[in-house]
């Protein structure tokens, strides 16, 4: 073969590839890649529904994540609501067992988990003033007054609704009372004195 025609083959050969290679590559639309950012907040689900140790089991599973930690009070309160559908003495055990998981996690002081289970299962009220001069306790009595009723409210619901001991929430609804009568007369004398 003289070199022309190697030529010419070469660039049959040539045209054919690239003929070829060119029919192979079809247009394609432009690739877009998004970028999703990592999602660091965690899914903080409240406990719902009418099991109560499931409840407490979702409600400990979403605290254990520092993400859910902040909304404390409402699973908290899930937890009231759930228990509310069961009542039984067992929830008071649930509770303070809850409480006391979450001060050994770290979730809330020693004092704010007597604080949570004052307020809803014990009959002392958490929002009288501890002061010991009575004139002076009685200046802030109105404030004091709308503390015990909204506390009151809580330990219906605790101690009623969700222990089901109606006799220790008419006791304490009869000591609600009691405190509010010598608030009142012990105001009435302090302005006399005065």
């Amino acid at each position: 073969m003289n070199n022309t025609t190697k030529k010419s083959v070469y660039l049959v050969a040539l045209a054919g590839l690239l003929s070829t290679g060119c029919q192979a590559l079809q247009p394609q639309k432009p690739t877009v890649v998004r970028y999703q950012q990592p999602t660091t907040q965690a899914a903080c689900s409240m406990p719902v529904g009418k099991r109560v140790d499931s409840a407490f089991s979702h409600a400990k599973q979403n605290l254990a994540s520092a993400a859910c930690q902040h909304q404390y009070d409402r699973y908290f309160d899930s937890l009231i609501n759930v228990a509310m559908g069961d009542p039984s003495q067992e929830n008071k055990k649930r509770f303070s067992a809850f409480l006391t998981w979450s001060y050994e996690q770290g979730i809330i002081s020693k004092r704010q988990g007597k604080s949570y289970y004052t307020r809803y299962f014990s009959p002392t009220f958490v929002s009288l003033s501890d002061t010991h001069n009575v004139c002076a306790a009685t200046r802030n009595k109105d404030e004091m007054l709308r503390g015990m009723q909204a506390e009151l409210k809580q330990k219906k619901k605790g101690i009623l609704e969700v222990a089901g001991d109606r006799d220790a929430y008419f006791a304490t609804l009869r000591q609600h009372n009691d405190i509010v009568l010598v608030l009142e007369a012990t105001a009435l004398a302090c302005v006399a004195d005065r």
